[in-house]
């Protein structure tokens, strides 16, 4: 469990950095882009820690495809989560252990 609170692992500083360190190309459901939502991102930021804090944030479902494997007829699936949530695991995954 964790002993940190989630105003100190959630912070704006925190979250710029997530953002800094997503290099993906792939959008989710929502559509949103790395590019779109670097262009208000400090809104973009303020209201995802704001969901984050109040409680509301949730995950949006992943965006399901398949990508034809090099060997073969087969297709291998994959889920594509939405940027706002790439962010998120990104903060949690950037903490010190």
């Amino acid at each position: 469990m964790f002993a940190t609170s989630l105003e100190k692992i959630f912070t704006l500083q925190n979250l710029k950095h997530a953002f800094g360190d997503i290099s993906s190309k792939a959008v989710g459901l929502d559509d949103v882009s790395v590019k779109l939502f670097k262009e208000d991102l400090e809104a973009n930021l303020l209201q995802l820690l704001k969901s984050i804090l109040s409680g509301t944030y949730a995950p949006e479902p992943l965006k399901h495809i398949r990508i034809k494997k090099s060997t073969g007829d087969e297709f291998r699936p994959i889920g594509i989560g939405a940027l706002k949530d790439k962010i998120v695991q990104k903060t949690l995954a950037n903490l010190p252990i």
